[in-house]
């Protein structure tokens, strides 16, 4: 006998234990059973794999209206602080006519007021000139002489 027909007759003996055992069933049930479960997985796997697409895409569109709040923020804040430039701007040049208005009332009053010194000036002088003028033309008349220099007083007091 040969060894190769020996190993044919085992061969044969274990599959007919095999058949007659039904193991084969037991193998096919294993494997499809485990085939079942690869396929829950793959099934649960592209579950999550949508999931996160999804997911995927609500945080792209959250993600976009974020930043066009920000961007709206941005411009309100913009606008607000042009308000706010054109409002100081606004509130300088009032500033800068009424210190202006005051300054040139200011001027003005020292102007009048400055005439008028001069205008006192001249009169005392002219005043003063015409007294010499009678003194020294000594007037026959005490009374005359009286009479023009309390004209002269009243005329300075009027004009001052």
């Amino acid at each position: 006998m040969d060894t190769t027909f020996i190993a044919f007759v085992a061969l044969a003996v274990f599959m007919g234990l095999m058949l007659y055992l039904r193991s084969h069933y037991k193998i096919l049930g294993a494997l499809d059973s485990r085939s079942k479960e690869i396929s829950s997985d793959l099934d649960n796997a592209v579950m999550q794999r949508e999931t996160a697409e999804l997911d995927v895409t609500e945080q792209k569109r959250k993600s976009a209206e974020v930043g066009e709040q920000a961007k709206g923020v941005l411009a309100d804040a913009r606008s607000g602080a042009e308000k706010i430039m054109e409002e100081a701007n606004r509130a300088l040049l009032e500033l800068t006519a009424r210190r202006t208005q005051i300054t040139e009332s200011r001027i003005a009053m020292l102007e009048e007021l400055t005439r008028r010194a001069i205008l006192t000036e001249i009169v005392d002088m002219a005043v003063l000139e015409a007294t010499e003028i009678l003194q020294k033309e000594e007037m026959s008349k005490d009374l005359g002489k009286e009479i023009i220099i309390n004209d002269l007083a009243m005329l300075k007091s009027r004009l001052n």
